[in-house]
């Protein structure tokens, strides 16, 4: 029996101490322990009757989430105290593309600043950032939050990459006028091709006759890759055109061919080179051919065919009656020239002189080549173009100056002689002089006499007055 009651009291003060542990280690509250209500507290041990169902939250005042339309607290109270209310909520490492748009935006609702760090400087004041890298590689960007209690900083890395670019091909890229080619892009992404400056395509490949610039960039989202481009040249076609004085040319003399256009000439001549200048002169007869590159261009062909022509024989002269004759040659007109000067053109053989001189003619072909006589001596026509076949003197009498005629007849020199047979002047080397001009500056008013001498030795005379 004694000890049976030890026992019980045994019992008694261990569930004694098992109480006041229990009760030390948790503590014992009532709450509302229906799920639906916003309060619901699965610890409570009863239910109080403190369910709400419509405003649960923090219910502190001195809390920065606190509300007054709160019916009840559901523990979820926080305090600027509490540092990691700053917290950003930032991706800390980002991969993106060169030229691809990238938003960072701090989630902290209780940071009173803001500063936004790219290797080191500031960039930005506000809760949120834009930013464009421009080259790849990596770059460290920091966000400092902050309010009166507390400071965060947050480091974000962003690994910057360049998309890959375009392979180009083209089926040439030295055009003529008129040409085409092709430029491809081979990619898989999307093509945006550029010519200056604007935009052109969107296709994989382009088909273009102009020339200049063409680019072409991969793009993908906000991604841009790095252009690739070929410089396309457009040559004009140079034109051949041969410019020529004629194309029959005398025995002897060239013809100079010419060519105004610009490029590397080749001239054949009968299928064989005969020169690379733009212009070349010829003594050779043939078929004439020329073609001009300018760069990888080739003109039209252009030709000339080139036919020497013989001289006309050389013609004999005669004078006749008062008439000039010539060979009669076919197919030739006769320029006749006296002293030089061209006096007449005729298609006869014949030409009446009208004042005695020197003598030729020229006969000229067709083509333009020409043959000259030898020269010959007309005497004996007056200042009327008749022809006087002794000498003569007019005006007689004359006052300041008076001409000789000295007619068919060629005489060797001449003296004037006053009446009392003095020799007053003298002249020379009459053969080929058709006449003689006296002047009065020497010669007294009164008779004079003229005694004309051939080369064989015979004389005749003349008599005139000086008024």
């Amino acid at each position: 029996m004694k000890t049976l009651i030890s026992l019980a009291y045994l019992l008694f003060f261990c569930s004694l101490i098992s109480a006041e542990t229990i009760s030390d280690n948790f503590k014992l509250v009532d709450g509302c322990l229906d799920e639906e209500a916003c309060n619901y507290n699965p610890e409570a041990l009863e239910d109080d009757g403190s369910c709400c169902y419509l405003f649960c939250g923090c219910t502190d005042i001195s809390a920065v989430n606190y509300s007054e339309i709160n019916e009840c607290d559901d523990n979820s109270c926080l305090y600027l105290t509490d540092c990691s209310l700053l917290e950003s909520n930032i991706e800390e490492n980002l991969t993106v593309c060169r030229g691809g748009l990238v938003e960072l935006e701090s989630e902290s609702e209780y940071a009173d600043e803001f500063a936004w760090y790219l290797d080191g400087v500031l960039v930005g004041s506000e809760s949120s950032w834009n930013y464009i890298p421009e080259t790849a590689g990596n770059e460290v960007i920091h966000l400092v939050t902050s309010n009166e209690f507390c400071v965060d900083s947050t480091e974000i890395l962003l690994d910057v990459f360049v998309l890959e670019s375009p392979e180009l091909t083209h089926t040439g890229l030295n055009l003529c006028e008129g040409e085409l080619t092709e430029l491809t892009a081979i990619s898989e992404f999307q093509n945006v091709w550029i010519f200056g400056g604007q935009f052109l395509s969107l296709n994989e490949s382009v088909t273009i006759g102009n020339g200049g610039l063409y680019s072409v960039v991969n793009v993908d989202e906000d991604c841009v890759s790095n252009s690739v481009g070929v410089v396309v040249t457009v040559s004009t076609i140079p034109v051949a055109e041969i410019t020529y004085s004629s194309t029959d040319f005398c025995e002897g003399t060239y013809v100079l061919l010419i060519s105004a256009e610009e490029g590397d000439h080749l001239w054949t001549l009968n299928g064989e080179t005969y020169s690379t200048n733009s212009s070349t002169q010829t003594s050779l007869e043939g078929e004439f051919f020329l073609q001009i590159m300018n760069d990888s261009c080739a003109s039209n062909i252009d030709s000339v065919v080139l036919i020497e022509r013989p001289f006309p024989i050389e013609p004999e002269l005669e004078f006749t009656g008062g008439v000039l004759y010539a060979t009669d040659i076919e197919g030739v007109s006769y320029h006749w020239y006296v002293n030089g000067t061209e006096v007449a053109v005729t298609e006869d053989n014949f030409y009446t002189p009208t004042i005695s001189g020197d003598y030729i003619v020229e006969v000229e072909s067709e083509f333009g080549c020409e043959t000259s006589s030898e020269l010959l001596l007309v005497n004996g026509i007056d200042e009327y173009g008749l022809i006087a076949e002794k000498p003569s003197f007019y005006p007689n009498p004359m006052n300041d100056q008076g001409t000789l005629l000295l007619g068919l007849s060629r005489f060797d020199s001449m003296q004037i002689i006053d009446v009392n047979g003095k020799i007053i002047q003298e002249v020379g080397s009459l053969e080929f002089l058709p006449k003689v001009i006296i002047h009065s500056a020497n010669l007294d008013s009164g008779i004079y006499y003229i005694r004309l001498k051939r080369k064989e030795g015979a004389y005749e005379s003349l008599k005139f007055i000086v008024e």
